[in-house]
């Protein structure tokens, strides 16, 4: 859905990303920020996910995330960060067990117990690297917060694809030498950001594009239908049709551009979903796009979880299609058009 407008809009689709040493060490007792309590808690999660949650951290794996029941545990560590980090706002946590990937990304809600400007979330590097990559993250605002959601106020969200340490920290704090302090996280490793101060962290996401027949971008000389709304489920779309609503008097016909795109939709609760989405325009390549949405009846606003995007508004249906409509320019209306896979 966000396929080519994105594409408009960050043209390769790929974010740079800078890579920051940290080597040395050295645990600067005078760096403040949150501690964990050693506290521990674990549960069994199987197909079917579910929610892990302790203290400021929780974890919610959509189904199919897991292939079986699987014992995931979460500690609130004593750890801190590495040295290179001036400021954080969240204990160091770790989820286990070391090393698990998922098969499709999981949301973890971590809160900040002292927040601060520019919080994004850090998460140790896939296959045991020595670092933390900045994955960005988006902080809940309190009227998205219900019962049974992951989230809480404060709590940052975003999507990881693996387990084991995380944190949050000022995505521009980053100051002095490196090491872990408490934690047996060892001297240094690379820190991962992304490049500009205050950005998120670059779109990471396993959504899948089954379809390979492209679908034509088309104009429509007539007003958009209204959206009704509807229940969300969790589940993966593949796209059917995009059209341009251009209003009664404008023009009509295959724009030229065409587009494939795969979205998975995981519901954290009745009011609050992430919206994944990965697809090519034009033939060009694969564009990865993560937000969080708040959904309030038929209309939504989808805030971004990492590079690219702006902050969406619009409105949906979910009958035989899942239809996405948002505002187009010049007054015009986008509608894109979804199966359930």
């Amino acid at each position: 859905m966000r396929l080519h407008r994105l594409a408009r809009l960050v043209a390769a689709a790929a974010a740079a990303i800078a890579t920051v040493s940290t080597a040395g060490c050295g645990d600067d007792l005078s760096r403040p920020g949150p501690r964990g309590t050693g506290a521990r808690t674990s549960a069994v999660v199987g197909q079917a996910g579910g929610i892990v949650r302790l203290g400021g951290a929780a974890i919610q794996f959509p189904p199919g995330a897991l292939p079986a029941d699987t014992t995931i545990t979460i500690t609130s560590t004593l750890e801190r960060p590495p040295g290179s980090f001036a400021r954080w706002y969240s204990p160091v946590y770790r989820f286990e067990p070391e090393g698990l990937t998922f098969a499709k990304p999981v949301s973890v809600a971590l809160r900040l117990d002292s927040p601060g400007p520019s919080p994004a979330l850090y998460w140790s590097q896939a296959g045991g690297g020595p670092g933390f990559d900045n994955l960005g993250g988006i902080v809940s605002p309190d009227s998205i917060v219900s019962p049974d959601s992951i989230v809480s106020p404060d709590s940052l969200v975003a999507s990881i694809t693996h387990f084991s340490r995380g944190f949050v920290a000022a995505s521009d704090g980053q100051a002095g030498d490196g090491g872990v302090a408490d934690g047996g996280l060892g001297d240094g490793g690379a820190l991962v950001d992304a490049g500009q101060p205050d950005a998120l962290g670059p779109c990471i996401n396993t959504v899948a594009i089954l379809s390979t027949a492209a679908r034509a971008e088309t104009q429509v000389a007539t007003t958009p239908p209204v959206e009704t709304g509807g229940t969300l489920p969790t589940a993966h779309f593949e796209l059917l049709q995009v059209q341009i609503f251009t209003g009664p008097s404008g023009p009509s016909g295959p724009t030229g551009n065409m587009l494939l795109e795969g979205l998975d939709v995981t519901m954290l609760s009745p009011t609050q979903a992430t919206f994944e989405f990965a697809g090519q325009f034009n033939g060009g390549p694969v564009v990865r796009s993560n937000f969080l949405a708040t959904i309030n009846g038929a209309s939504f606003t989808m805030t971004p979880t990492c590079l690219g995007p702006p902050p969406r508004m619009g409105s949906f249906t979910n009958a035989s299609l899942l239809t996405i409509q948002e505002p187009g320019p010049a007054g015009m209306a986008i509608q894109y058009s979804y199966n359930l896979q």
